[in-house]
């Protein structure tokens, strides 16, 4: 299996380092060439990039308003030999890269918005129809030096960004309506296939929901990551249950809070 990064900022840099630790069979390339001193001390090939999109993973670290062009550029290449196509790019959809890309191509959207180069992070994940499930495990498996986190997202988020990198989550009618129990056994079902840790994503809304559902205590770290403007009364019924808060600091100015967020 042969893994290509196009683009090696921060993020595709990050999980370049996480993959080394399961294999070296990484090509690497990126516009600047700086990527090369990564690839060196890595200890992996720097190429041009048609050898990175050429390989059977090919791993899209570019900026999002890049993507399209990035794609139509490679479309023939990559309609030719139908790679798995693995986003980091906030705001474009699993199902948007694959059109971008030409369609009919297997697409999985990473989420590595806590660093991973240390094997401490995480890595939310969501996927379009066409990867398969081995696909997917195998990739679940290459990625795990970088944390498997248990990310349970929360429908109907009471802000209003208009940059939500997750929109289709936090707005959109997705999900299904659950009860306590049904959110236990969730959380202990995502805990026995290997989750290191359970991530609530814009849970207060919810919380009458979720407090339930955290007793007894889970034997593994609770990530309370919210947008940040929780009372000083929820926070105090969430003591003893909640072990990480991955507060949003999104604004020192009011009125932009106003204008961007609703906050």
């Amino acid at each position: 299996m042969k893994y290509g990064f196009i683009g090696c900022g921060n993020m595709g840099g990050a999980i370049a380092k996480a993959l080394c630790l399961a294999t070296h069979d990484i090509v690497l390339t990126d516009r600047s060439g700086k990527g090369r001193t990564l690839a060196q001390n890595l200890g992996v090939q720097y190429a041009g990039l048609e050898e990175a999109a050429g390989c059977d993973r090919v791993f899209l670290g570019v900026k999002p308003q890049g993507m399209a062009a990035l794609l139509a550029e490679l479309q023939p290449l990559l309609q030719q030999h139908k790679p798995v196509l693995v986003s980091m790019a906030a705001g474009l959809t699993a199902s948007q890269i694959e059109q971008m890309a030409g369609g009919g191509l297997p697409v999985m959207r990473i989420m590595p918005n806590t660093p991973v180069g240390i094997g401490c992070g995480v890595i939310m994940y969501c996927k379009n129809a066409l990867l398969s499930a081995e696909q997917e495990q195998q990739l679940v498996k290459a990625l795990s030096p970088a944390g498997i986190s248990g990310a349970v997202f929360f429908g109907g988020c009471t802000l209003k960004c208009r940059y939500c990198q997750n929109i289709a989550i936090s707005a959109a009618p997705v999900g299904k309506p659950i009860d306590s129990a049904g959110l236990r056994a969730i959380f202990e079902n995502l805990i026995a296939n290997g989750a290191e840790n359970i991530d609530l994503v814009t849970p207060t809304h919810f919380l009458p929901t979720i407090l339930p559902a955290l007793e007894p205590k889970l034997p593994v770290p609770v990530v309370y990551n919210c947008g940040g403007y929780e009372r000083v009364e929820t926070l105090r019924q969430l003591e003893g249950k909640v072990d990480i808060y991955l507060p949003d600091l999104k604004y020192a100015d009011s009125a932009l809070a106003k204008a961007l967020s609703g906050a």
